[in-house]
């Protein structure tokens, strides 16, 4: 039986890692902290696949790239 393709490259791991952490941050209690968290998380995975690729992207670019939009309430305080 042929292995998964997910298992077929040594990057692959870190891939499923940076997954389970994203999907973990739901359970965060605490309400706009667990999609900050999925944000940030989300970031860190697009930022480690772009160097593998010798990319650089700026803050901007991995806003655009990997944040969920929030919305409501967290862009009213994020603007103050």
């Amino acid at each position: 039986m042929n292995a998964p393709i997910l298992d077929a490259h040594p990057h692959h791991a870190g891939i499923k890692r940076y997954a389970v952490a994203a999907a973990a941050c739901e359970l965060l209690p605490v309400p706009l902290l667990d999609v900050y968290a999925q944000n940030q998380v989300r970031r860190r995975a697009l930022r480690k696949a772009a160097s593998h690729q010798g990319l650089a992207l700026d803050e901007d670019q991995l806003r655009a790239l990997a944040d969920e939009e929030l919305g409501g309430a967290w862009e009213i305080a994020r603007r103050l």
